[in-house]
């Protein structure tokens, strides 16, 4: 797993899954990212800060670089 590009934690990334789930997501991998979808929608989170970006061509597993979105 990376760490985060902000903080450094090397266990608070987490893939964000958008819209409604139908059963509980497994929190050690994932956050709720909300129903609302557009183009340019982060795909990954820091629980530890809150940073927030994507993975570059969104591969999964965390590929091997992501860019920045947003901090919020």
């Amino acid at each position: 797993m990376k760490t985060c590009p902000d903080c450094s934690s090397s266990t608070g990334l987490r893939e964000i899954v958008y819209g409604l789930p139908d059963a509980p997501v497994a929190d050690e991998k994932y956050v709720i990212g909300g129903c609302c979808v557009t183009d340019d929608d982060p795909t990954l989170k820091c629980i530890e800060c809150g940073w927030e970006g994507a993975n570059i061509n969104n591969t999964p597993d965390f590929g091997e670089e992501i860019r920045i979105v947003e901090h919020l």
